[in-house]
C-alpha cells in the first residue's frame, strides 16, 4: 500500500496581505524619497500586478505578489503626487518678488523668542484668485498676536526655502512652498478654517491661562509642553538640559499621555453604566478631540492611531498586535504626508523608539519576568538602540545617562500626568480650584526639576560624534535584514515564498 501525502498550504489571510501591502507601500515611499523613479516604472509595475492578479485564480500565493506590487505603486505614486504639487505651485513664479496675498492662518501660531511663526494658506495672489497655491511660512513680530482661522492680507518678499537646511526640509515636509519674513499684515473680517478646531484651541488657551496663573517659569513652560504640546515659553536652556540627560521625550506628547488620558476617561464614563460600545465610541471621540487641540505632530498621531486600534480591538474582543498597529500608523501618516519619512526627524525618532520597545526589548530579555527597575532600564535601552544613530547623525550627540534619568523619572509619570490633567480640568471649570495646582503637582514638579538640574551637573554625560551618512545607511540596512530574518510580523512564513528566511513553514 502506497501512502500518499498532500502538502497542506496555509490560508492567505487578509491581515497577512494587508501587512505585505503596507510594507510595500512604506518601501515605495522610501525609494521615491531618495531616488527619482520614472513614471514608466509605475505603468510597468501595474502590468506585472495585473498578471499576478490573473495568475492568482490558479495559485492563491500570487495574491501576495499582487499586494506587494500594488503597495509599491501606491507608495511611489503618493510621493510623486505630493512632490509634483510642490514643484508646480503657482507661487514659484513669484520667488524673489514682492507680492500681495490674501488668505488665512491655517495652523496654530508658534511663539518663539521675539517672533511668531505663522502657517499661511493664500487663496489670492496680487488680487488674482488661484487654487492649489500651497502654504507659506510667515515670520512676524511677537505682537500683535494672531489666531488660527484669522483672515489676513500680507505684503512682502517671497523667498524660496533652502531645501538642504534642516529648517527648509522641516517646512517642506509640511507642504510649505516658500516664506516671507516680517511682511506688512492687515487683518481682514471673518474667519476660515475648521470651526471645531477654533473652539478646541480656545479651550487650549484656557488651559494655558490656568497654568500661567498657577506656576512661574520654568515650571509653567515645562507643564505647557508636557500637557498641551505648547513649547513657546520653554527656555532653550531647559531644552538642552532635557536632551543632555535623555528626557527630551517628556516635552513631546506621546503614547503615555494618551494612555493616561484614556484611562481617566474610561474610569469616569464606565461608572455611569453606559453600553461598552458607547464608552469606546466616546473614548475615541475624546481622544481625537485632544489630538486636534494639541496639534498633529507625528508622535501624537502615531500614539493616537495605535490607541484607537487598541480601543477598537477591545470592542471586538480582538487585542491589537502592537507591531502591526505601528505599521498601520506609519501607513496612515505617510498616506497623509509622504514627506515625513525622510524630512521629519520627529517621525523617525517616534517610530524607531516604539519599534525598539516592541521588537528589540523581547529579544533582549527572552520573555523573562522583570522587576520594575529592570523593565524600565530595558525599555529605555531598547528605544535608544534604534534612535542613537539618528541622534548622532542629526544632532551629533547622545545622552549616556539616559537610562538613569528615565529610571528616576518614568515611574512617577503616570501619577504626574493623572494629577496634571485633573488639575487642568478642575482649574478650567472652577477657577477657584487652581490653588490645588501647587498641592497636586508642586512636590512632583520640584522633584523633576531637581533631577534635571542635578544630573546635568555631572561631567561627561553626553557622547559627541557626527555619524556619517554611510554609517547610518549600513546600520539600518543591517537592521532591515535582521528584521526580515526574524520575521516579527509573521508574514514571511510561506514555505514556498522566495523571501522566506526564518526557516518556519
Amino acid at each position: 500500500m502506497v501512502k500518499t501525502t498532500k502538502r497542506t498550504r496555509k490560508k492567505i489571510s487578509p491581515s497577512r496581505l494587508l501587512m505585505f501591502f503596507i510594507l510595500a507601500f512604506l518601501s515605495g515611499i522610501f525609494l521615491q524619497s531618495f531616488v527619482e523613479i520614472p513614471i514608466i516604472i509605475d505603468w510597468e509595475l501595474g502590468v506585472i500586478g495585473i498578471f499576478f492578479l490573473l495568475f492568482s485564480l490558479k495559485r492563491r500565493e500570487s495574491l501576495i505578489y499582487f499586494a506587494v506590487i500594488v503597495g509599491l505603486i501606491i507608495g511611489i505614486g503618493r510621493f510623486q503626487i505630493s512632490e509634483n504639487f510642490l514643484r508646480q505651485s503657482p507661487l514659484r513664479d513669484y520667488f524673489g518678488q514682492e507680492i500681495s496675498a490674501q488668505g488665512w492662518i491655517c495652523q496654530e501660531p508658534e511663539m518663539s523668542g521675539t517672533e511668531q511663526k505663522l502657517i499661511f494658506c493664500p487663496n489670492e495672489i496680487n488680487d488674482q484668485s488661484q487654487k492649489k497655491l500651497g502654504r507659506l511660512n510667515l515670520i512676524t513680530n511677537l505682537y500683535p498676536s494672531y489666531q488660527y482661522g484669522q483672515r489676513l492680507r500680507i505684503v512682502g518678499k517671497l523667498e524660496s526655502l533652502s531645501g538642504n537646511s534642516s529648517m527648509g526640509q522641516k517646512l517642506q515636509s509640511q507642504g510649505i512652498i516658500a516664506s516671507i519674513n516680517y511682511p506688512f499684515v492687515t487683518t481682514l473680517p471673518g474667519q476660515q478654517g475648521f470651526g471645531l478646531k477654533i473652539v478646541l484651541l480656545k479651550t487650549k488657551h484656557k488651559f494655558r491661562e490656568v497654568i500661567n496663573q498657577t506656576f512661574a517659569e520654568p515650571s509653567a513652560g515645562l507643564l505647557k509642553s508636557m500637557f498641551l504640546g505648547d513649547r513657546s515659553s520653554l527656555s532653550s536652556l531647559l531644552k538642552r538640559k532635557l536632551a543632555a540627560i535623555g528626557l527630551i521625550h517628556l516635552i513631546a506628547i506621546s503614547g503615555l499621555h494618551l494612555v493616561i488620558l484614556m484611562s481617566l476617561f474610561l474610569v469616569l464614563v464606565r461608572n455611569l453604566k453606559f453600553k461598552e460600545s458607547w464608552v469606546i465610541g466616546g473614548a475615541l471621540i475624546f481622544l481625537w478631540l485632544f489630538v486636534l487641540m494639541v496639534g498633529g505632530r507625528p508622535s501624537i498621531l502615531r500614539a493616537a492611531i495605535m490607541s484607537s486600534l487598541l480601543l477598537l480591538g477591545d470592542l471586538v474582543h480582538r487585542p491589537a498586535f502592537n507591531l502591526r498597529s505601528l505599521m498601520i500608523a506609519a501607513f496612515i501618516i505617510l498616506l497623509i504626508n509622504p514627506f515625513s519619512l525622510r524630512m521629519d526627524v520627529g517621525f523617525q525618532l517616534s517610530f524607531l523608539a516604539v519599534l525598539g520597545i516592541i521588537w528589540i526589548k523581547p529579544l533582549l530579555f527572552r520573555g523573562k519576568k522583570l522587576s520594575l527597575p529592570v523593565d524600565l532600564l530595558g525599555t529605555t535601552l531598547a528605544a535608544q538602540i534604534l534612535i542613537w544613530p539618528i541622534l548622532l547623525y542629526y544632532f551629533g550627540q547622545i545622552s549616556i545617562i539616559s537610562p538613569l534619568s528615565n529610571l528616576l523619572v518614568t515611574p512617577l509619570l503616570p501619577l504626574f500626568f493623572g494629577l496634571g490633567f485633573t488639575f487642568l480640568l478642575l482649574g478650567a471649570c472652577f477657577p477657584f480650584l487652581i490653588v490645588l495646582g501647587h498641592i497636586l503637582l508642586g512636590p512632583l514638579l520640584w522633584y523633576f526639576l531637581m533631577i534635571i538640574n542635578g544630573l546635568t551637573q555631572f561631567p561627561g554625560i553626553t557622547y559627541s560624534w557626527s555619524m556619517p551618512g554611510w554609517g547610518l545607511t549600513i546600520f539600518y540596512s543591517l537592521l532591515l535584514v535582521f528584521f526580515v530574518f526574524r520575521d516579527p510580523l509573521r508574514i514571511f512564513s510561506w514555505g514556498r515564498f522566495p523571501f522566506q528566511l526564518s526557516g518556519r513553514c
